[in-house]
């Protein structure tokens, strides 16, 4: 078709004429931008449905049907999934100063109550409703603040002042476990044992019983952060347009904020706590009276303290508890240290599984310590093979199945496949 010819075009005709040119560049771009995707489900025309409860069972289905690296759609949203540890190093590892953001979570993440101020003014953080950013940051100088203010205290160097709370809260562990009869307590023994610890380190006091209110305040606050994080739990994170809705008609909003006027009271307490302490002097080192120490200098509120040295918690409870739990293997083991064969579902969390794998390392025990007194801190370089065996031992059975989410900023490309920009990453090995 000429020029001329375009020219005596009635309008009607011309208009559509442009309009299905640009459908049809629209679409080939479209195309285009899909299939140099990694594969994935194609799901329907809301995307794919994640379920709420262990969607890491699901993921792993889709890496074994489509391979290491997977693509699906939520909402507006396009996730990728790395399967395997060679996915996940190559992007995470070797190019993670593109991968180290954190994909924007409308509900778990940001809109904080009127009264508490937004720790950094970035627009797009107007709207998130659960915890300011403060949980879930990204990196930038905010969060690289955060990161020196909790790696103040639990260093290795710090860790060394925490040895003889170990041993102590050890001694008490093993008495527990030898005074008791039912072998359903040894849970209930491990968990306070854990959280005793761990509150120390943060807090600088000791938790006596798992009904303190430290405990159940944290452990409801852990149960609904792991709750509202599953993707594709919120409507809110698929169709952000719904935030444009008068504030009185976001439903969702409801429960997270009532629930972060707890958690803001709850660690401010602790930190007011700590403080009041700190000036009688009756304060024990620990986390938290090191990040105090650098307030100021980072320039921190007393809301983003209080939540960055709440840390310790989320990051030393589970772990510390499935470590022991690995090691001394419970006779009614985790339900996520559980793991399934072609001819059985067993618990691998076991030395009792091996109980020949034992006698080697007892008898290092007891020639280097014998039976007179407990082993210490001391006796460690004395006990190499103990070592070699609780390394083995963490290297054969992973504690938690680890499932993180990241974003990015830029456009990538893994091996022939294209990584959108601000794209949602979930790494599950």
């Amino acid at each position: 078709m000429s020029a001329n010819t375009l020219m005596f075009l009635p309008v009607d005709e011309f208009a559509s004429l442009i309009l299905g040119s640009l459908l049809i560049l629209l679409f080939v771009l479209f195309r285009y931008k899909v299939s140099s995707l990694p594969p994935g489900s194609s799901g329907g025309l809301f995307g794919c449905k994640v379920p709420q409860f262990q969607p890491w069972k699901t993921f792993y289905e889709w890496n074994k049907q489509y391979g290491p690296v997977v693509s699906f759609r939520l909402g507006t949203k396009r996730v990728i999934v790395l399967g395997t540890v060679k996915a996940a190093t190559d992007l995470l590892v070797v190019r993670g100063n593109i991968y180290s953001g954190r994909p924007r979570s409308i509900v778990a993440s940001i809109i904080p109550l009127a009264s508490v101020p937004i720790p950094y003014s970035q627009e797009t953080c107007r709207h998130e409703i659960y915890s300011g950013v403060m949980r879930g940051m990204s990196d930038g100088p905010q969060y690289r603040k955060w990161k020196t203010l909790m790696q103040s205290g639990p260093s290795n160097t710090a860790a060394l002042n925490y040895q003889r709370l170990q041993s102590i809260e050890s001694f008490l562990l093993l008495r527990y476990l030898l005074q008791d009869e039912d072998p359903l307590q040894y849970k209930d023994r491990l968990r306070r044992f854990a959280i005793s610890i761990v509150c120390c380190v943060a807090y600088g006091r000791r938790i006596k019983i798992l009904d303190h209110e430290i405990v159940v305040n944290n452990v409801k606050t852990g149960i609904y952060f792991g709750k509202i994080s599953v993707p594709g739990k919120f409507l809110v994170d698929l169709w952000p347009v719904l935030l444009y809705l008068p504030k009185f008609l976001q439903w969702f909003r409801w429960v997270p904020e009532r629930r972060r006027a707890v958690d803001t009271k709850m660690y401010l307490s602790l930190l007011d706590d700590l403080k009041h302490q700190m000036q009688v002097g009756t304060a024990h080192t620990s986390v938290d009276t090191h990040g105090l120490e650098k307030q100021e200098q980072f320039g921190l509120t007393d809301v983003e303290t209080a939540y960055a040295l709440s840390a310790p918690w989320a990051a030393g409870t589970g772990t510390t508890m499935a470590t022991i739990e690995v090691f001394l293997c419970a006779e009614h083991p985790y339900e996520f240290m559980t793991v399934s064969t072609k001819d059985e579902t067993r618990s691998t969390v076991a030395m009792q599984l091996y109980p020949a794998a034992m006698k080697k390392p007892q008898a290092e025990i007891d020639s280097v310590i014998g039976s007179g007194r407990m082993p210490d801190f001391k006796d460690f370089d004395a006990l190499p093979y103990v070592q070699a065996v609780i390394k083995e031992l963490m290297r054969h059975v992973f504690l938690v199945f680890f499932s993180t989410r990241y974003d990015e900023t830029k456009v990538a490309l893994h091996r022939t496949y294209r990584r959108p920009t601000r794209c949602d990453r979930r790494q599950c090995v």
